[in-house]
């Protein structure tokens, strides 16, 4: 009974560490709290995902030129997320979140991540 109080034990921690945000499922980019864009920057934890913008602008611009007197681009959102190493500039991701900071670029936490191409 012991062994398998403890077996339970580990198997829930190793389920609850697992916590992380890329998923193979098909989110849907008109859903509330899902945006649809391409990395633009990255950190040391957060992504810059940009709406209505190129691969190639996501690859050649930098946060100053969404800053600028006459921004390129729609929607911009930094997202905090956990596995950094999994994204690349130009990637072309879904997001979901359940907050966004009223800010310029946003500012929210991925809750999922969609990697499209």
């Amino acid at each position: 009974m012991k062994r398998l109080l403890i077996l339970l034990l580990l198997i829930v921690t190793m389920v609850a560490c697992n916590n992380s945000e890329i998923t193979t499922e098909d989110l849907d980019a008109d859903s509330h709290g899902v945006q649809e864009g391409y990395i633009m920057e990255k950190t040391d934890s957060r992504i810059l995902v940009v709406s209505d913008i190129s691969k190639e602008q996501a690859v050649e611009l930098t946060e100053d030129d969404l800053l600028g007197p006459s921004p390129p681009a729609g929607n911009a959102v930094w997202y905090a997320v956990e596995e950094i190493e999994a994204y690349e500039i130009g990637q072309l991701v879904r997001v979901q979140s359940s907050y966004m900071l009223e800010s310029y670029p946003g500012q929210s936490t991925a809750e999922k991540v969609q990697i499209i191409e």
